[in-house]
C-alpha cells in the first residue's frame, strides 16, 4: 500500500504526507488491541467499565473522552462484536495480501 501515488490523493481532496501516515500507523500497531484487551477484561475478568476507560487511557495515549467512547463501543450490544475485526481483522488481512 505504501506504492499508492499522493497524486491518487489528492485527486480526491486529501492532502497529507503519504509517508508520515505509514510511519504514524506502524508506530501505533503496538497498541493497536488496546480495544481488545479492554473488551476482554470485561467481558472475561468482569473489571468494571470506569477501571477499562483508565486501561484505555493508560495504554492507547487516549484522552478520557476518548478512552470512555471505546469503552462504550465495546460494551454496546449492537456494536462489542465488532472489537475484533477492528484489532485482527487488520492482522489477517495483511497476511493473506503478503502471500498473494
Amino acid at each position: 500500500m505504501t506504492d499508492v501515488p499522493p497524486a491518487t490523493l489528492t485527486a480526491h481532496g486529501l492532502d497529507g504526507d503519504l509517508a508520515r501516515g505509514f510511519a504514524i500507523r506502524e508506530a501505533r500497531q503496538p497498541i493497536q488491541s488496546v480495544g481488545l484487551d479492554a473488551a476482554l477484561m470485561i467481558h472475561e475478568d468482569g473489571i468494571s467499565t470506569e477501571e477499562a476507560v483508565g486501561y484505555v487511557g493508560r495504554w492507547a495515549l487516549a484522552t478520557t473522552k476518548e478512552a470512555e467512547q471505546s469503552v462504550r463501543f465495546v460494551t454496546d450490544p449492537t456494536w462489542r462484536a465488532y472489537v475484533i475485526t477492528y484489532s485482527a481483522g487488520r492482522e489477517l488481512v495483511d497476511g493473506w495480501v503478503a502471500k498473494q
